[in-house]
This record gives structure tokens, C-alpha cells and sequence, in this order.
């Protein structure tokens, strides 16, 4: 069972199938790709499901970006004791900005410094925000749909499992 944001990550990273020449820029379109799903979802059960479907890309993200996804989890909870979300609503355009961000910081990374494996430190701090900023997203949305992030992540991961097990991590749709 998962407990932490590691587990549910070191999990998740063994099901990546991606070129590692873009082993930035895939997870974060996948970011914003797997968020607009989400905001779009309609019914407490699709939410969830999209919702799961969030968590792959922000852990491959922040391992890809040799961040500590725990760090990010904490912080998130710190943030989330001050944070004024007033709706669900609220939350998710939380999370659409903080993912249209991170995608903008990484863009000006391949402008900038495209020779760089990672981007430089002034542009990991804004991603660690928006990441962090996405993060508290997700944990007051999982608190309004009244199921623990632990379960969310948990059926995103036997899905995901069970598509590697029969050949069909590559694709799309929720069903294959």
C-alpha cells in the first residue's frame, strides 16, 4: 500500500516509456495534458480517475528533475494550512495554472539553456513552487472529494501495473 509520494514514485518511474532526450518536456506536457482531463471530468468517479492519472506525471516530473517528491509533499501541506481555497473550483484552477507555469518555465529552460541537462537554479526554485503549488492543489481537492491521496494514487498505480503487465502502457485512452 502506498503511504508517501516516494512510494508511489518509485513505482510510477518503472513504468515510464518516454525518449530520455525528453525526459523533461514529456512529463510535463503529460502534466498539463492529464490536468485539462481532469478539469474536464464530470462525476466524483471520472474526478478520480483523472485525478490519478495527474499523479504519474508529477512524480516522473520531479524524479526527472532530481527534486524529493516528500520535500514537495511537505511543503504542499505547509501551504495548504494558509491557503484560501474556497471550492473545488478554486483548486482546480490551481492546478491548471501551476501546471501552464511549469510548462512556461521549461519552455524558457529550452530557450535559454538548452545545453544544460537540467535547467539552472533560479528556474528549478520557480518549477519547485509551481510543483509544490500543483501538489497542494491535488491534496485539497482529494480532501473535497473525501478520499485520501493515498487511495487515488494507489488505483492510478494498479492501473498503470496492470496496462504494463498486458503490453499497453503505450496508447491512449483510459481503456485499454
Amino acid at each position: 500500500m502506498i503511504e508517501k509520494l516516494s512510494d508511489y514514485q518509485k513505482l510510477a518511474i518503472t513504468t515510464a516509456q518516454y525518449p530520455k532526450k525528453y525526459k523533461i518536456i514529456y512529463p510535463t506536457f503529460e502534466l498539463v495534458d492529464e490536468t485539462i482531463e481532469f478539469k474536464n471530468a464530470r462525476g466524483r468517479e471520472a474526478q478520480l480517475l483523472e485525478l490519478g492519472d495527474c499523479y504519474w506525471p508529477l512524480a516522473n516530473l520531479v524524479n526527472e528533475l532530481e527534486l524529493d517528491i516528500n520535500e514537495i509533499y511537505d511543503d504542499s501541506i505547509d501551504i495548504l494550512k494558509d491557503t484560501v481555497f474556497t471550492d473545488i473550483n478554486m483548486a482546480i484552477d490551481g492546478m491548471v495554472e501551476a501546471a501552464a507555469k511549469i510548462c512556461g518555465r521549461v519552455k524558457k529552460w529550452l530557450r535559454d539553456e538548452d545545453t544544460k541537462e537540467l535547467p539552472s537554479d533560479d528556474k528549478m526554485i520557480e518549477i519547485e513552487f509551481q510543483l509544490t503549488r500543483f501538489m497542494t492543489s491535488v491534496i485539497y481537492i482529494c480532501g473535497e472529494l473525501q478520499v485520501p491521496w493515498q487511495e487515488v494514487a494507489q488505483k492510478n498505480i494498479d492501473k498503470l501495473f496492470s496496462r504494463k503487465k498486458r503490453g499497453k502502457i503505450s496508447g491512449s485512452g483510459d481503456h485499454r
